[in-house]
């Protein structure tokens, strides 16, 4: 097994707790439709993949998601209810991530939008004492907002692979979905799918890797 030097990191149900289903319970008291009806109908839309890909912006996603549901000019209540589905930064991670940081370089590569980019940074500041957000804590940051293209589109991995000059088999990729992983895996990456929130890093010991 070749010697880690890279670590990518996703985001959600991996660094950052999450429930999608809060985020439906908000949108159904907000608009009044059932937890079952949104859930087939809003996830299965282009709309949330437009808006993590940044082919539309903030203002644009939320009047598209109030037309949707029906809510018709409450953004700053459907950006709060949408903001449901970001939990917690448990504190041990954040101190994982300070101990490997001088022996790895660490990476984030994430399926996010730009609403909740500003969320969660502000959330570390305010409840993990990180002003500096994720920047502050990794080597580099990847958002697919700010990339055009999403997990598991080959191009967001090459894309990453040639910014930060990797070598794949030296990079371990860690993520919870298991489409991202295969892609990954395909590409050379070292891959460990995680459980999703159970923050799980026992896996590094199989690399050597100690914090």
């Amino acid at each position: 097994m070749n010697t880690i030097r890279t670590i990518i990191f996703d985001l959600g149900a991996v660094l950052l707790n999450i429930d999608l289903k809060k985020a439906v319970a908000a949108f159904s008291e907000l608009s009044g439709k059932s937890e079952e009806e949104l859930s087939s109908r809003i996830y299965e839309t282009t709309l949330f993949n437009q808006h993590e890909i940044g082919a539309i912006d903030n203002d644009t996603f939320l009047a598209k998601l109030g037309e949707e549901l029906g809510v018709v000019g409450q953004s700053q209540a459907l950006a709060a209810a949408w903001d449901k589905v970001l939990l917690d930064f448990p504190q041990e991670r954040i101190e994982m991530l300070k101990k490997l940081k001088p022996n790895h370089r660490l990476l984030l590569l994430s399926n996010t939008n730009e609403l909740h980019v500003l969320s969660f940074n502000q959330q570390l500041a305010r409840e993990n004492g990180v002003p500096g957000g994720l920047p502050e804590l990794l080597d580099g940051v990847y958002y697919s907002s700010r990339m055009g293209f999403r997990k598991p589109d080959p191009a967001i991995f090459k894309s990453v692979i040639q910014a930060e000059g990797l070598k794949p088999e030296e990079t371990l990729f860690i993520d919870d979905n298991p489409a991202n992983c295969t892609t990954a895996r395909s590409l050379g990456f070292q891959v460990e799918q995680m459980n999703p929130n159970s923050g799980d890093f026992s896996f590094f010991k199989e690399y050597n890797i100690t914090y």
